[in-house]
């Protein structure tokens, strides 16, 4: 077993366990609606709730509160703001019942932007430039000059196939330096699935099969190259965690991982050539699995 076989198994056997997969990047607002003062997220219908009154009041924040939690955190709202509806399902236990019943209680809430004097939200310190490993920069120095990278001070990281060129937060948005590396990777390992390089063809529609080996290929491409480049020793939880959205071809198909894994492997090898000096890899007829090449 080399040592792409051996991150990959780690990989693998740590997915289990996996959570929601959580960004590296900081984002300016949560995409969700969130509440102020319990910092949950809302579910089913409320988020829909939410996002309507969001978007027919142009709120420009994702928080919502009731007037009594907005009051516990020393705000008020606003006089003559009309809140927007929700809804809890709650359980009560009768004694006649031992199962109980659910009923609905229905509440209001508010969008911070219908308060006065809410409470700061907390920022993190941009990521600064020093934080950049300087190793590291001259391996990708000459992948920037093969590659279009675009960064944006938003919270979008991917492949735009369509341009052939690859999105990123800036540097600054990141948590770390090794974060911001790894996500570049990631991409890279997309791009490399284009059809004038290794021609990929595992499909394009979000959810499905097709789909899933090609989020497979690039995370595992990124967890390839990050153990070379010296950014991780052991595959990471955060990308475990990606993986197991997918985690349900692996099981049904356990050949697609490897499938995937000699994608990723190809893709990494290209992405080496590229940093040093060559980038020229031939190109796989159709989409065949490479044979097994010690890295």
């Amino acid at each position: 077993m080399d040592a792409y076989e051996r991150i990959a198994a780690a990989l693998l056997g740590s997915i289990d366990d996996a959570g929601r997969w959580v960004p590296c990047w900081h984002r300016e607002g949560l995409r969700m609606p969130v509440n102020a003062r319990t910092g949950r997220t809302y579910e089913g219908m409320n988020v829909l709730s939410c996002w309507a009154a969001k978007e027919k009041h142009s709120f420009g924040s994702w928080q919502f509160a009731t007037y009594n939690q907005w009051n516990e955190l020393e705000a008020q709202v606003r006089r003559g703001e009309k809140g927007t509806p929700i809804v809890f399902w709650s359980r009560t236990d009768d004694d006649g019942d031992k199962e109980g019943h659910w009923y609905a209680r229905s509440y209001t809430v508010f969008n911070r932007d219908q308060v006065a004097n809410p409470p700061p939200i907390e920022i993190p310190e941009p990521l600064a430039e020093d934080a950049r490993v300087s190793s590291i920069e001259v391996f990708f120095e000459p992948v920037r000059a093969a590659v279009e990278i675009e960064e944006r001070d938003g919270d979008l990281a991917f492949y735009d196939r369509d341009h052939d060129r690859i999105i990123l937060p800036i540097f600054a948005r990141f948590k770390d330096a090794d974060g911001y590396y790894s996500t570049l990777l990631h991409e890279l390992t997309h791009w490399t699935g284009h059809p004038d390089r290794e021609a990929r063809t595992f499909g394009e529609r979000f959810g499905d099969d097709a789909y899933a080996l090609e989020e497979l290929t690039a995370e595992l491409g990124a967890v390839f190259l990050a153990a070379d480049l010296g950014l991780e020793p052991e595959a990471r939880d955060d990308h475990a965690q990606y993986i197991g959205h997918w985690f349900r071809l692996l099981k049904e198909q356990p050949a697609a991982f490897a499938h995937a894994v000699g994608q990723a492997r190809r893709a990494a090898r290209r992405i080496h050539a590229i940093a040093e000096g060559d980038g020229h890899v031939e190109r796989p007829v159709g989409n065949r699995d490479p044979a097994p090449v010690e890295p």
